[in-house]
Order: C-alpha cells, then sequence, then structure tokens
C-alpha cells in the first residue's frame, strides 16, 4: 500500500525530473503504486447514485451473478450476499472491536450480523426516583405511568412504569438513508 507522498515522490524522482527521458521501468513502478494505492482488497463503498447509473453498471439479472459490476464498476460488485459479497442488503455496520462481546452479541467478528430488522422491544420496566414535589397542598398527587407520587410529602405511594413493544418492519431502525452499499471482489 502506498501512501500520497510517497507516489509524488516516485513522480518527481522518476518523471518530472527526468523528463524527456523517462525509463520505462521507472515509469512502471510509479503505474504500480498508483494500482496498489486505488485498489483495496475487500474494500466496501457506499454510493448516493442514480437508478440508471445502477442499470447501467451492474448486472441485475436474477441469479448468481446479480449485483455483479460492469462498465464503470467491474472489479465490485453489490453486497447483495451474490459473487463473495457480504450481504447488506437493509443492515446498518457497526464497528469493529476485538475485545468487544456486549450481552450475547459478537463485535469481535468482521461481517457477524447482529439485530434483526423486525425485532420486538420487549416489556421492560424502569425504576421510579422522585425529589421533593411538595406544592403546599398535602394529600394531592401526580401521576405518570404506573407511578404515583404524594404531592403533599414527596413520598412515592407506587413505583413501576411498564411499556410493551410493537414488531413493526421498519420499527428499530434509527434515522437513515438508503445508499448502494458496493464491494471490491
Amino acid at each position: 500500500m502506498y501512501f500520497k507522498q510517497t507516489i509524488l515522490d516516485l513522480i518527481n524522482n522518476n518523471i518530472r525530473n527526468k523528463f524527456p527521458k523517462v525509463i520505462k521501468a521507472e515509469h512502471a513502478q510509479i503505474e504500480e503504486a498508483l494500482l496498489d494505492s486505488i485498489f483495496l482488497p475487500y474494500e466496501v463503498k457506499q454510493l448516493d447514485c442514480p437508478q440508471e447509473f445502477i442499470d447501467d453498471n451492474f448486472d441485475l439479472a436474477p441469479g448468481t451473478t446479480m449485483g455483479l459490476g460492469k462498465n464503470l464498476m467491474v472489479g465490485f460488485a453489490m453486497s447483495n450476499g451474490n459473487n463473495g459479497t457480504k450481504d447488506r442488503r437493509k443492515r446498518i455496520s457497526v464497528g469493529y472491536d476485538p475485545a468487544a462481546y456486549v450481552s450475547g452479541l459478537n463485535f469481535s467478528i468482521i461481517g457477524n450480523p447482529i439485530g434483526s430488522a423486525d425485532s420486538v422491544l420487549a416489556e421492560h420496566s424502569h425504576d421510579v426516583a422522585v425529589g421533593n414535589i411538595n406544592d403546599g397542598n398535602p394529600g394531592d398527587y401526580i401521576e405518570h405511568h404506573t407511578a404515583r407520587w404524594d404531592r403533599g410529602s414527596g413520598t412515592l405511594l407506587e413505583g413501576t412504569t411498564t411499556m410493551a413493544g410493537v414488531s413493526a418492519e421498519d420499527g428499530n431502525y434509527p434515522p437513515a438513508i438508503v445508499t448502494l452499499i458496493i464491494q471490491r471482489i
């Protein structure tokens, strides 16, 4: 993998400073460095492109090559589970952490699927804490969900809130933008 400064040094030392006597082998070294810096194996990219670009540059016919790049996208494929890619459709990426294993979820395996688009928010409860809510009217109370406090003393009379979740196809996604995810193959 070459970095920008390394490539600039190669260009300056082998082309700019030797013009017009550029040596073929030195020019080839620069070309290889440029290609190496552009083409990263396993690279994943997101494209915000019009449908016309997708139609022109990807095989959309059903089958094992569906999503394979063509024309401008040769060397890439849609990340749809075909052509050696991970199926990233309707998925959000989560950062790799070699030491993270949280609540049964393993973040240390690249490509590990986590979560579900149709999960159900489990019934749960919240502990209730209250400060002094005395407004000078002993015996009054306020209610919040199933929690109830005595306004005069600030005493918690009842102490849990509960909520049950609802399953919905789009109910568990954070705000997101649909984008075409492709992978170098």
